[in-house]
Formats: structure tokens, C-alpha cells, sequence
């Protein structure tokens, strides 16, 4: 791995720390607790959520998505839900000059994993972007309403900044998580490419 890459990444890591601690600091004990709590049930449930909500999606039948699809191609006019249509949607990623009769199970369950590994990441950007806003929007009302810090009372800075530094740990090892998901499903489908010196693998 590059050397930069790594200098970059650990100093976008430790930008997120700081600034997690400057926000911890300034926003005082009680909100960043809250936001501590609230932030790790996210998490929780994101990963919880995922495997089911990736399957749902898969299964899902969405006949809607028909008109749109046909319009990339003509085959997927029938298009009812992504596990349905997966030889339509297989076929059409091998082209016509493979018949998939005669296919392998080993192949369909590949295409069944490169399909979940797509919701996966659908499901995953619908969360932390749309779920998210909503979610930091309820809990920006019961903060507002539960955890209203009086006039004159003290904030706890430096408790507020030492739960800032959890806040950011956190951040940081839900990234490196995703990212180590990330980096070894594309290593796995490295390793089903043929070598320049190895014959295609068979498909049947």
C-alpha cells in the first residue's frame, strides 16, 4: 500500500479526533454524552439492520423500477424485483455469447453475493444519508427538550472534550470498519479474475 495513503489517512483520522474534541468542548458534557449514546445506538442498529435489510431489498418486488430499467435495456421491460430477474440481470452482464442453461450453481450463488453486496452498499448510503438527517433531526428535538443546560451552569468542558474524544474513536472505527469490509470483498473478487499466465476460469 502507498505510503502517502496511509500518511493521508491517518491525518484524516486525526483531523476527525480533534475537531470530535473541539466540538466535545464546546458543546459541554451533557450534549456530547447524549450525542455519544445516540450516535453508538446508530451504529448498532446499522449493523444489526444490515444482513435483513440487504435481503429485503433483493427480494423486494418493485415492478415500478421496469419502465426505467427498459430503457437501459430492452430484456429487463419484465424487471419485478432483483432476485427474480437475476437471470435477465446475469445474462445481461455476460452477453449473449453465454447460454446460461446449463449454469453452475457455484455461479449463481456469485451473482447472488455480487447482488446482496449491492444492496449492502444501497442500503448502506440510504442510512448514513437520508436515515441519518432523520434521525439527528429527532434527536436534535429531545435534546432541545431533555437536556436544556440553564444559564450560568457549568458545561463540564473537559468532560465534554474527553467524551468528544470517544465520539471521535468511534467515528474513526466504524470507518475502518466499512473500509476493511470494502477493501476485502474487492480483494475476493480479485482472486476470481484469471492470472495473465492461468487459463479464464470455467463458468459451467
Amino acid at each position: 500500500m502507498n505510503l502517502d495513503f496511509l500518511i493521508y489517512l491517518n491525518l484524516i483520522f486525526y483531523v476527525i479526533i480533534g475537531i470530535a474534541i473541539l466540538m466535545g468542548f464546546l458543546r459541554g458534557m451533557k450534549k456530547t454524552l447524549f450525542t455519544l449514546i445516540t450516535m453508538a445506538i446508530f451504529y448498532v442498529v446499522f449493523f444489526v439492520t444490515l444482513g435483513a435489510a440487504s435481503r429485503f431489498l433483493w427480494t423486494l418486488n418493485m415492478p415500478w423500477l421496469a419502465a426505467p430499467l427498459s430503457n437501459i435495456d430492452p430484456s429487463l421491460a419484465t424487471f419485478t424485483s432483483f432476485s427474480e430477474s437475476l437471470n435477465t440481470l446475469l445474462q445481461l452482464a455476460l452477453g449473449d455469447t453465454i447460454d446460461l442453461t446449463g449454469a453452475s450453481e457455484g455461479l449463481i450463488d456469485l451473482a447472488i453475493g455480487i447482488g446482496l453486496f449491492a444492496m449492502k452498499i444501497i442500503y448502506t448510503i440510504v442510512y448514513f444519508t437520508v436515515i441519518l438527517i432523520i434521525y439527528k433531526l429527532i434527536c436534535l428535538i429531545i435534546g432541545a427538550i431533555f437536556f436544556k443546560t440553564d444559564k450560568g451552569a457549568s458545561k463540564n468542558r473537559g468532560l465534554g472534550a474527553l467524551f468528544g474524544v470517544l465520539n471521535g474513536v468511534m467515528a474513526v472505527f466504524i470507518t475502518l470498519i466499512m473500509m476493511g469490509g470494502m477493501m476485502s470483498v474487492g480483494e475476493s473478487m480479485l482472486t476470481l479474475l484469471p492470472q495473465d499466465n492461468e487459463e479464464p476460469a470455467t463458468l459451467f
